[in-house]
């Protein structure tokens, strides 16, 4: 039997919309205005994480209501990213929100792969040096990268590694996720 928690969405302090922030910019080359136009950074703590949300500003409001009331929704808006103490996961909600806004491909910070790695990476492995068509590097501290497909589609979230010097993506969260996991 689950217990019933009591965990309430609000609005995000400015120590995680500036770690989301910072990795939007440093990561991607985008700024996290030019993504979220008529949206708002929603969060929701649970025990040392930090769930980010982007949520249409009229529904902020109407949140706040429902939990006045008692009600917290299981889920709002686009699960962009969570927060792991000092550590910022992106999650596939973020990749939708750059395609949304047409910033596919960003300026920096993605991978291009072929047509024999799109399968496999959506099956949740790994993606070799000899498979990715194009990259484009980044700053980003944890070698993060949007890990597309040959035609731009988003695919997940991969981390750039280098390995005797071959380059080598390690999956991080794949749209094949939901199907595996359930959800």
């Amino acid at each position: 039997m689950q217990t019933k928690e009591n965990i309430e969405y609000g609005h995000c302090n400015k120590k995680t919309k500036v770690s989301l922030n910072k990795f939007i910019s440093e990561c991607l080359g985008l700024s996290l205005e030019e993504l979220l136009r008529d949206r708002e950074l929603v969060c929701r703590e649970k025990e040392r994480n930090i769930d980010i949300y982007v949520v249409r500003k009229n529904l902020v409001e109407e949140l706040s209501t429902m939990q006045n009331k008692g009600l917290t929704p299981f889920t709002v808006g686009i699960h962009v990213a969570r927060l792991r103490g000092e550590k910022l996961v992106p999650l596939l909600g973020l990749a939708a929100i750059i395609r949304l806004e047409n910033k596919i491909p960003p300026p920096r910070g993605y991978v291009v792969i072929n047509t024999r790695a799109e399968k496999l990476f959506l099956y949740g492995r790994d993606v070799f040096g000899e498979n990715v068509a194009e990259i484009k590097t980044s700053k980003c501290k944890e070698n993060y990268v949007l890990v597309l497909s040959q035609l731009h589609d988003p695919l997940g979230w991969g981390r750039l590694l280098r390995r005797q010097n071959t380059i080598y993506i390690q999956n991080i969260i794949d749209a094949g996720w939901y199907l595996r996991s359930g959800v």
